[in-house]
């Protein structure tokens, strides 16, 4: 007599002579069958290989110090400011900024 998970059922059905596991064998020759076929196309099962635990770490990059600056000033010297970034190779603000004063410092 099984209950199928219900503990308190009134109403059981009997199996009678079915196998139980019969299931399960069928479902372990498939999965032979495929672990076969797979090992003849070269894959290789990897549930027994150990997962290394510590990685080596990756590179670092040299830490700089940031800092950041918020400009407001007339529209068309900012605007000027950003037609030299990128006439100068569309570069980033700051080595635009880097630019400027390397040339007023010779």
């Amino acid at each position: 007599m099984a209950k199928f998970g219900f503990e308190d059922s009134e109403h059981s059905v009997d199996l009678g002579d079915l196998p139980i596991s019969s299931r399960r064998e069928h479902k372990s020759k498939l999965d032979k069958d495929i672990i076969e076929s797979s090992e003849k196309l070269g894959f290789k099962d990897r549930s027994g290989l150990k997962v290394p635990t510590k990685r080596k770490p990756g590179r670092k990059k040299q830490p700089i110090e940031r800092s950041q600056v918020l400009i407001t000033g007339p529209a068309d010297v900012i605007e000027e400011f950003k037609k030299f970034c990128i006439s100068d190779g569309d570069i980033p603000y700051w080595e635009g900024l880097r630019n400027l004063l390397r040339v007023n410092s010779e």
